[in-house]
């Protein structure tokens, strides 16, 4: 969300842990972590390359959760493309693999190329007449760099192992799943400012198939092609979708843009703008001003353009939790019953002259009207105060003033207060510091000016990486389109530190920036209360970050992840300052992952697609939702598993008498 995180994300390097440096192995460092080289030079595994061995480990672990290829019908076994070098009669293999469910693609001399049902993987390696099964090197695209991201979430998996269910009349045909077909829409601050998008198609780091319907119109303020980055990790993940982009000037124009990407090519919205017919939109962009207790002009187009046009939407969660110290919540707000007199602060007028001050403790015997705050060093922090009033008509009928002082509350020069703000006009501050020189411990003291005393009161810091030091900062940073119940809202986990990556770990480590939910939506984007004043399951996923692409980002985090012993984790050498930090990278991936699942399953809903990306993530703070993490990290190849589960059921069900 770069208007919004690209202060917060200078943090990474200095608050990310450091990987672990592993010793390189100079053969079979690309085995299953925890295989000995005793088990990996004996029996079927020795005829079996390493990404057949990883994928025999996933298929084992879905079997042992109850997610055995047994249990689905035969057109939704998992099969893997494989090469498969026989000696001997070769015609004889054939026909032996073929009765283990294997699909003959091309036999040429004793090379047997097919598609080989997961389960039968060891079967097919103990025929006498096999040497060798590998996954074939060569891949549809040719690209400098591949997103390490793309093996850490499974996606890469999904497409070795996945089919699309085919007709039996075409039983035969080998179709890969790659996001063929499908066009994904990607908001974002610019796509071609640096003229880097001619050269990224010819070494494939692109598709050729690329739209863009509006380009940035502030290039040389904003143009930092950070849609071409997040383009790059979609054409990763799903190399046969076709891109789509557009740059929005304003928050209407967020909306508008939404809108276009999703409507039918054969249509052009009012502008003259022809549709780009995405199938699935993904964005990383956040406005100040949208609001916290709404969903905005953004989550109304994204409700239409999903319920309209049967798109699916995918966001970045944002970048400002900050380990937690990014926000503060008070929903049993209490204002002083006397307004701050002259008097208070000595030869100076204090801050907030004739308002009533906020308890920012309201559960204590004392009472605290300066909440401690450390402005950092060399930045420029702003911090968003929203109340329980809406930011649409009527807006808000109180008048509040956010001041910072020292750290007895006293003032510390003119002009560090918000202003109070205007009856009638939306209901929220935002308090801008800049800071040059080292970090800074004050308060802040918000003020009463006018009007009925809110019951309840949010603050996020919404960049500069400052902190809120006490007194409930564990609390929710998303706000206004990422809350929206029909987008899928994305954290972040660095790519290194996940499973796949890191045999240590259990599950995804996620980023400490990465914005939390927990905050209640209190209006509909009319401006009327909601009946019933539910907090969002927010965010609804966890996808990779901190992966490779070749001009954007920063350096790498992750010490020793060039001598990673999983080669898809390593780093490149050539591109080690361009590593794609924050959920701006999370949010692609994962609008990656639903094209190759709509591809496979192209009749299942938005909220089919939503449900098994959810079902299939893995926990990473505890069993169930969590508003950290969401649902868990996501596992690319175990959605699809769970999708035709679910549509397998569904289809049983309607056909039963």
């Amino acid at each position: 969300m770069p208007r919004i995180d690209a202060l917060a994300l200078a943090l990474l390097v200095s608050t990310a842990l450091g990987g672990t440096a592993h010793a390189q192995q100079l053969r079979g460092d690309n085995a299953p972590p925890g295989l000995s080289a005793l088990e990996r030079s004996t029996g079927t595994n020795a005829k079996l390359d390493n990404a057949l061995l990883r994928i025999k480990r996933q298929a084992a672990a879905l079997t042992s959760t109850g997610r055995s290829a047994t249990a689905r019908p035969a057109s939704a076994e998992p099969h893997v493309t494989v090469d498969i070098v026989a000696k001997g009669d070769v015609a004889a293999v054939r026909t032996q693999l073929e009765a283990l469910g294997f699909e003959t693609g091309a036999v040429y001399r004793n090379d047997i190329g097919g598609r080989l049902p997961v389960s039968k993987i060891d079967q097919a390696a103990a025929l006498p007449g096999v040497l060798t099964i590998s996954v074939p090197e060569k891949r549809t695209r040719a690209g400098l760099v591949n997103s390490q991201g793309d093996s850490a979430q499974r996606s890469k998996a999904l497409r070795e192992t996945g089919r699309i269910r085919l007709a039996a009349a075409d039983a035969a045909a080998l179709t890969a799943i790659d996001g063929s077909g499908l066009t994904i829409g990607v908001i974002s601050d610019s796509f071609d400012c640096q003229a880097g998008q001619a050269e990224d198609i010819a070494n494939g780091d692109l598709p050729a198939r690329i739209t863009v319907v509006k380009e940035s119109s502030d290039c040389l303020g904003s143009g930092s092609d950070e849609g071409r980055a997040m383009a790059q990790i979609i054409h990763d993940v799903a190399p046969g979708a076709s891109i789509a982009f557009y740059s929005p000037d304003t928050l209407a124009d967020f909306a508008r843009g939404i809108k276009t990407l999703a409507l039918p090519t054969d249509q052009t919205d009012e502008h003259g703008r022809r549709g780009a017919g995405a199938r699935i939109i993904v964005d990383d962009l956040g406005f100040f001003n949208e609001p916290l207790y709404q969903t905005g002009l953004a989550g109304a187009a994204i409700d239409e353009v999903v319920r309209t046009h049967g798109a699916a939407y995918f966001t970045a969660g944002g970048n400002d939790a900050n380990r937690g110290r990014a926000a503060y919540d008070n929903n049993h707000a209490s204002f002083a019953s006397v307004a701050v007199q002259r008097g208070d602060g000595g030869l100076r007028a204090p801050l907030n002259l004739g308002e009533r001050l906020l308890d920012f403790d309201p559960g204590s015997a004392t009472t605290l009207e300066n909440l401690p705050i450390t402005v950092r060093a060399s930045s420029t922090t702003i911090i968003g105060v929203y109340w329980d009033q809406p930011m649409t008509s009527p807006n808000a009928s109180s008048s509040l003033n956010l001041c910072l002082g020292d750290q007895r509350g006293k003032p510390i020069r003119a002009g560090l207060c918000t202003g109070r703000s205007v009856i009638g006009q939306p209901a929220q501050l935002r308090l801008n510091i800049t800071n040059p020189g080292a970090a800074y411990r004050g308060t802040l003291r918000l003020g009463l000016a006018d009007g009925p005393a809110p019951a309840r009161v949010h603050l996020i810091v919404l960049a500069g990486g400052s902190t809120i030091d006490s007194h409930g900062t564990d609390t929710g940073t998303l706000y206004g389109h990422t809350l929206s119940a029909n987008a899928m809202t994305l954290g972040a986990a660095d790519y290194f530190r996940t499973p796949y990556c890191n045999s240590a770990r259990q599950t995804a480590m996620l980023e400490s920036f990465s914005s939390a939910g927990g905050t209640p939506l209190l209006f509909d984007n009319d401006g009327a209360a909601l009946a019933d004043a539910a907090v969002p399951r927010k965010p609804d996923f966890v996808a990779p970050d901190g992966v490779t692409t070749t001009f954007f980002g920063q350096s790498s985090a992750n010490a020793g992840a060039d001598e990673a012993d999983v080669a898809d984790c390593r780093t490149y050498p050539d591109y080690l300052s361009y590593h794609f930090y924050g959920t701006s990278a999370a949010a692609p991936h994962a609008a990656a992952v639903a094209a190759l699942l709509w591809q496979a399953e192209p009749t299942a809903t938005v909220a089919d697609l939503y449900q098994a990306m959810q079902a299939s993530s893995l926990d990473m703070a505890g069993a169930g939702f969590d508003h950290r993490s969401g649902h868990g990290f996501i596992q690319a190849d175990q959605a699809l598993v769970h999708l035709r589960e679910k549509l397998d059921a569904a289809s049983a069900g309607q056909k039963t008498p």
